[in-house]
């Protein structure tokens, strides 16, 4: 069968009905919930507000050493202060926390305080110097403390927000003084390293003072001149042997005594001056006496003997001449090439034969008993001592020669020990020049560091402000005590109604012919109105009155929460027990 669709009057009858059903959860739950907004312990906060501000000096002029963010740093110093030992120290200096401190740890008192203890930083849209972008930025951060007593906790929020710049400069005092330090011990320690540098340098030039690289220049010119002194000498050598073969070939030209040897009373002819004399004899003779006759004979015989005699002492000067320039070129082709040389070899093979003629000769040549007669021929004494002077000349000129060849093989020693003493030499400057530019380097950044220590010493660099201090809370922070009474209200309407429809809903009696003819399909000839008796009558005023005081009971408690709201508990209890005191007086 068709329902019949419910229209007001339905919902008004069903409001009759379910009135105790819908008031008794609304004002149990509005009892509750004003008894705990009435009885909720008063939290009261306290917040200060502290700027970030920026470096007072311009970096273009002095940088600072402290290079962590804001952030950062505000994070090291929540750690530092959130320490135990501080907490604990704050809580015995305010006595805080008195009733819990009595059943509970210190572990758990901390952690109470510490989620009492809010941080919010603040952050803005702020233009990056590094990068030229938009960026966020904490500018400011706000601290804030909860408690129960307005005077502490005003102080406590101030002693937190002082901390906070306490432990700001600190760190960065610290920080900018161990930046000083960690540069001075770097600086010391390039000091040494490169007082080191400087100890292995000299040394190294003490060791290596001609094979210098800077000296290489030097060395070459020295060694082109010596190279040209040896080829003077060379040519002064040739010269002087030159000379000295034109001297001893004069020399064999000429006798060394006069005509006649020997003193004034006994002078007697040399050879050749005989061998003429003798001639001159053997003219004469052959044009007195003939051919035959004994004195031509002698005469023809001494001749002939003093002839071999001339020949042989003729041929033994020019073996001498020849020996003594074989000598000479073996002196120079020994300075010139080493003993195994084929020429060395074919020199001192002609010299050997020439010295075993040379002994063959003088064996034949057998002149007699020898009369040790000094040289006395004029031109034969001057050209002996040029023969001697340039023997001398000679002897001093091979010396140098041999002076100048040791000298040329040293300095090529040193050119060619020069690429390994310069790539030594190198690595060593090179390792001094680094060290000097990491000195200046550092010392710069030491200079640096220490006028940035001076400046946060000076406070002119980036700092933390309070510019809103703690303030004196004059209302609670929390509960919301009205907000507790109307979520009280919500409350106990939805539970009301849901009640009451959960009620209805599982009512199945009937309640109007309407129902009995839905229920029953047989149509309602008459229905017989309600008779209310004196009974029902009274309930009905007990309702009336129950509701009318839930009503003034829920008005009531909305303006005590209300009043909670707006003032402190404390002067709400002291504003109403003026206003008993005054009703009970009257």
């Amino acid at each position: 069968m068709e329902q019949k669709p419910k229209d007001i009057r339905d919902y008004l009858d069903f409001l009759k009905r379910r009135t105790w059903h819908l008031f008794i959860p609304l004002a149990c739950i509005l009892l509750v919930g004003g008894a705990i907004a009435l009885l909720l312990p008063a939290v009261y906060q306290s917040k200060a507000t502290i700027l970030i501000e920026g470096q007072q000096i311009p970096t273009d002029f002095v940088r600072t050493t402290v290079t962590s963010f804001a952030e950062e740093r505000i994070q090291i110093s929540t750690q530092r202060i959130m320490s135990r030992a501080r907490l604990l120290e704050i809580i015995n200096q305010f006595n805080l926390y008195p009733e819990l401190r009595k059943r509970r740890t210190t572990e758990e008192i901390i952690g109470i305080m510490k989620d009492d203890i809010q941080l919010q930083t603040i952050s803005a849209d702020v233009i990056d110097s590094r990068t030229g972008r938009a960026t966020q930025a904490t500018i400011a951060f706000s601290l804030s403390y909860h408690g129960k007593t307005p005077e502490v906790v005003q102080r406590v929020s101030n002693v937190l927000a002082s901390l906070y710049l306490e432990e700001n400069l600190k760190t960065r005092e610290r920080q900018a003084r161990d930046t000083s330090t960690f540069l001075e011990e770097e600086l010391k320690s390039l000091q040494g390293h490169l007082d080191d540098l400087e100890k292995k340098i000299a040394r190294f030039k003490e060791q290596h003072l001609v094979d210098l690289p800077e000296l290489m220049q030097l060395n070459l010119q020295t060694l082109d001149r010596i190279s040209r002194d040896i080829q003077r000498a060379d040519q002064d050598l040739k010269m002087l042997e030159d000379r000295k073969i034109y001297l001893q070939g004069q020399l064999q030209t000429i006798e060394p005594q006069s005509p006649w040897i020997g003193s004034a009373d006994s002078r007697i002819p040399t050879p050749e001056v005989r061998l003429k004399i003798l001639k001159i004899q053997l003219m004469s003779t052959s044009c007195s006496y003939s051919d035959r006759h004994p004195d031509v004979i002698k005469l023809k015989k001494e001749i002939h003997e003093l002839e071999k005699e001339v020949d042989l002492k003729q041929d033994l000067g020019e073996k001498h001449k020849r020996l003594a320039a074989l000598n000479t070129d073996l002196k120079i082709l020994s300075e010139r090439y080493k003993p195994r040389h084929p020429d060395i070899i074919s020199a001192q093979r002609k010299i050997s034969i020439l010295e075993a003629d040379i002994a063959t000769l003088a064996e034949k040549h057998n002149p007699g008993p020898v009369v040790d007669l000094k040289p006395d021929n004029p031109a034969y004494i001057n050209l002996a001592t040029q023969i001697e002077s340039a023997n001398l000349q000679i002897e001093a000129r091979l010396k140098e020669r041999q002076e100048l060849k040791k000298s040329l093989a040293d300095y090529r020693r040193r050119l060619e020990n020069t690429p390994q003493v310069e790539k030594a030499y190198l690595t060593l400057t090179r390792d001094r020049e680094n060290t000097w530019a990491r000195y200046q380097e550092t010392l710069k950044k030491l200079m640096e560091a220490r006028v940035a220590q001076g400046m946060e010493q000076e406070q002119k660099a980036e700092r933390f402000t309070i510019i809103e201090p703690a303030q004196y809370p004059e209302k609670p922070f929390k509960p919301n005590r009205l907000a507790v009474v109307l979520i009280s209200l919500i409350l106990g309407i939805g539970a009301g109604v849901g009640f009451a429809s959960v009620t209805e809903f599982m009512d199945r009696s009937v309640k109007t012919a309407d129902d009995l003819f839905s229920a029953t399909g047989i149509p309602v000839l008459v229905a017989v109105p309600y008779i209310t008796t004196q009974r029902e009558l009274r309930r009905r005023r007990i309702k009336k009155i129950v509701i009318f005081g839930c009503i003034v009971a829920a008005i009531a408690i909305g303006i005590i929460a209300f009043h909670l709201y707006v003032m402190n508990l404390e002067v709400f209890w002291a504003r109403a027990t003026r206003f008993l005191a005054r009703r009970f007086t009257f």
